[in-house]
């Protein structure tokens, strides 16, 4: 038969093993001399690739096949792709791989090659483990960014039972307003399905933040209210004081040197009021400034508190930025 001699002619009899298809047109080697253009690249990786499947080196083989395929699509090097997936265990992308085969060939008129590939897609199918990836109620599915090992899914993938090769995956879930979700998991190898619930909570930090910015500008405007009503106390105290001396301290009663006591109390009270005043609105504009936005992927620590150290006022300011 014309299509029996056409896979046996390939030269990718792997091992007795191995799945029974066999390369479509297995790429010619290279020529020495020929230019490095994309098609030429394109047949070097596939002819790479092939040798390596042969040496049974497929951990190797199938990044160079996957590339060519990229480089310049074709039945024969995804048909290649796809044995070189199943080789090494990757069900779901050996039986994706087969099945967009399928169609290439069926484009093409290629009905033996299309029947060949369907045949293995539907072997591959029982085998085949599953991932289920559930949107939590009320939230919408297409306002999700989901990715699964850094390739984003499709919403209408989620809450679908989906191929998935065994192994080690990380999914990681984010949303405007919501904490991100990420979680890894390892997939059977074997037919079962894996359900992820993606829970992806609000993220009030920055809410919570700008509300602590206006507790604190509360307590900072207090504080130069304080300040001033202080100061005006020590300034009147100071008058009255002057009035009822005749000729500095020593000619002042004793109302008058109460007085003077009481005013230096104030005018200390009063200078430490404006200093918390001051520092508590310079620590609301830092918390608010600061607040994380409902997408930042990371949080914003702050933590502002006045200090008095040897008689002076400062701001002590401490987080994560």
């Amino acid at each position: 038969m014309v299509f029996a001699a056409r896979i046996a002619s390939t030269g990718l009899a792997v091992a007795a093993t191995m799945s029974p298809i066999a390369a479509v047109a297995a790429p010619p080697p290279p020529a020495a001399s020929a230019p490095v253009t994309q098609s030429s690249a394109a047949e070097l990786l596939d002819a790479q690739g092939t040798a390596l499947m042969q040496q049974r080196r497929f951990g190797e083989a199938c990044p160079k096949l996957a590339e060519s395929d990229r480089i310049q699509p074709g039945t024969g090097v995804l048909l290649r792709l796809a044995l070189c997936y199943e080789q090494l265990g990757r069900t779901a992308s050996a039986w994706s791989s087969y099945r967009e085969a399928v169609g290439r060939a069926r484009r093409a008129g290629d009905a033996p090659v299309a029947d060949l590939a369907s045949k293995r897609a539907d072997e591959l199918e029982p085998r085949l483990a599953k991932l289920d990836v559930r949107v939590a109620p009320g939230d919408d599915p297409g306002l999700l960014d989901v990715r699964l090992d850094g390739v984003a899914l499709a919403s209408s993938t989620l809450g679908v039972d989906v191929p998935v090769d065994p192994g080690s995956h990380t999914i990681r879930a984010t949303a405007r307003g919501r904490r991100t979700f990420e979680k890894t998991f390892t997939v059977a190898d074997r037919r079962a399905t894996t359900a992820v619930t993606l829970d992806l909570p609000l993220d009030t930090r920055g809410t919570t933040q700008r509300t602590a910015a206006i507790v604190v500008a509360g307590v900072g405007a207090a504080g130069l209210a304080a300040g001033g009503v202080l100061g005006l106390l020590a300034m009147s105290n100071w008058n009255r004081a002057r009035s009822e001396c005749t000729s500095g301290t020593s000619g002042c009663n004793q109302d008058a040197l109460g007085l003077k006591s009481t005013v230096d109390a104030e005018a200390l009270a009063s200078t430490i009021a404006f200093g918390v005043g001051a520092a508590g609105l310079a620590g609301a504009a830092l918390l608010w400034w600061t607040a994380p936005s409902p997408s930042a992927s990371r949080g914003t620590a702050v933590v502002v508190s006045p200090a008095i150290a040897g008689g002076l006022v400062a701001l002590d300011v401490r987080g994560s930025f």
